[in-house]
């Protein structure tokens, strides 16, 4: 285009610019000037066309500009009425979503205020336990008096066994049951560990009755011994939550690792026996009398503990616990009236009679714990 318009000046333009200066524009053709008119005619239009496809940098800048701003006005406001009508219709409906969505009427939207996570508001403020155990194990005072329980009638009466028969009515539980009671305090929690303090009373206790009798005699004697052992422990056990990764319970909101260390400041045996008889003269009933080996006596010592819990949070404020444990107790030192207890009085046949009485015993334990704590005053009711 623009090489055509040269040679249009060229051959028509200057000419008339070069007869101008020579000859005063006489020999000027009309049919030139139309010509030089309608090139530079052309020419304009195609400046003014040119400048509409290429826009300059100055409007491209404001045009994009501008778009910008409508895209985000539109992404921003259409978000906010959905909420908005998501909001209104719980509402309406009775019901309230998980998060509450405040949209106010010009359009800002707040943050959402999540629910109460009453897992962790119970787990991590202190709180008390009662609780109830079952225990087995061994405990080695019932066992040495339990083989000392007589087995026939001369071990009761001096009477020859063939006066009266022997016949045990209530025989003696072979296990060592124990049913602890448990109370519990635990005020120092950590992320994944807690420390706490608990005391505990637990009791256990075996029987023997007899009746000595022939079916054709109307004598008649009813022997009855019992071995019984309460005591009182207090001491602290440490929590350390374990890794769901290695060990994991389902429906259980944390698995913890227990161990613990107990002092038993108190502990009580006593064993009884009683006869009672009908028929019988007095001499014989004075002479079992005298055979009966009954004592009292109190003692101290300490525990462990080691095993695992699951806790599960019924609430906002309380929540259960069980737990299978490893427990273990040494007693010793008993005292009586008039001394130490001895091995003798407890088994008069035991391998050494005249040592003083002691007892290591093991439990394996279940506990069941109902925990409660105390609602925080930023908590709502």
């Amino acid at each position: 285009m623009f090489t055509l318009i040269r040679l249009v000046i060229a051959r028509h333009l200057l000419p008339l610019m070069g007869e101008g200066r020579d000859e005063g524009h006489k020999n000027i053709s009309k049919y030139q000037i139309l010509v030089v008119i309608f090139f530079f005619g052309i020419f304009t239009a195609g400046t003014n066309s040119f400048s509409q496809d290429y826009p300059s940098k100055k409007t491209i800048a404001i045009d994009t500009t501008t778009a910008s701003h409508k895209d985000t006005s539109l992404t921003t406001l259409a978000p906010v009425k959905h909420d908005s009508l998501q909001a209104d219709t719980a509402l309406k409906a009775g019901k309230r979503p998980d998060s509450l969505q405040i949209v106010k009427k010009q359009g800002i939207q707040t943050k959402s205020v999540p629910a109460a996570d009453t897992i962790s508001r119970f787990l991590t403020h202190p709180y008390f336990g009662v609780g109830i155990g079952w225990g087995l194990g061994s405990f080695p005072i019932l066992s040495e008096w339990q083989n000392a329980v007589p087995d026939s009638v001369g071990a009761i009466l001096p009477l020859n066994p063939d006066t009266l028969g022997f016949k045990i009515t209530e025989p003696v539980n072979t296990y060592n049951i124990l049913f602890p009671i448990y109370i519990s305090y635990t005020p120092f929690i950590y992320r994944k560990s807690s420390v706490a303090f608990d005391a505990s009373f637990y009791y256990i206790g075996k029987s023997l009755q007899a009746t000595l009798q022939k079916d054709t005699f109307p004598e008649k004697v009813d022997y009855q011994q019992s071995m019984n052992c309460f005591g009182f422990s207090a001491g602290v056990f440490y929590r350390h939550q374990i890794d769901e990764r290695y060990f994991k319970i389902d429906k259980v909101d944390r698995t913890s690792f227990i161990f613990g260390l107990s002092v038993i400041p108190y502990v009580h045996v006593s064993k009884s026996e009683s006869i009672s008889s009908s028929g019988v003269s007095d001499s014989v009933v004075f002479a079992a009398s005298s055979r009966l080996r009954n004592f009292s006596a109190w003692g101290a010592g300490g525990g462990w503990r080691i095993g695992i819990s699951s806790q599960q949070s019924l609430s906002a404020t309380s929540g259960m616990e069980v737990s299978l444990s490893y427990i273990g107790r040494y007693m010793g030192a008993f005292r009586k009236n008039g001394g130490y207890l001895l091995n003798k009085d407890i088994d008069p046949s035991a391998d050494d009679p005249d040592s003083k009485v002691s007892s290591l015993s093991s439990t394996v334990e279940i506990r069941l714990d109902f925990e409660f704590g105390k609602r925080q005053k930023n908590e709502s009711k």
